[in-house]
């Protein structure tokens, strides 16, 4: 979804490619988690589309300032951008907690 942000992907080719995704990974038994993208101004029509599909899916969608706050801790990124060990295990973490035991 970021690098689809970042090279300007159409949101309608966005959207039909995220719903081929959730078509592939969500099913019977399985817990699908979702991080909401962090929306530059004027691309909206992103979010609503990832809101859309998460609630059609019923995938857990969690909201960006989650994962900003993993991305602030010291140490926890590579890059200012990509998670580092500790910014994984911190994640997990996080995500582990908002779903619960067994998702």
């Amino acid at each position: 979804g970021g690098n689809d942000l970042l090279s300007r992907a159409e949101v309608q080719e966005f959207e039909q490619d995220l719903e081929k995704l959730l078509g592939a990974v969500c099913g019977a038994g399985r817990t699908v988690v979702m991080l909401e993208l962090p929306l530059l101004p004027f691309c909206n029509r992103y979010g609503m589309a990832q809101r859309k599909l998460a609630k059609e899916y019923s995938v857990f969608l969690i909201p960006k300032h989650y994962f900003a706050e993993v991305l602030k801790s010291p140490e926890a990124t590579t890059d200012g951008i990509h998670l580092s060990s500790k910014g994984q295990e911190m994640m997990a973490k996080m995500i582990g907690g908002m779903i619960g035991p067994g998702g």
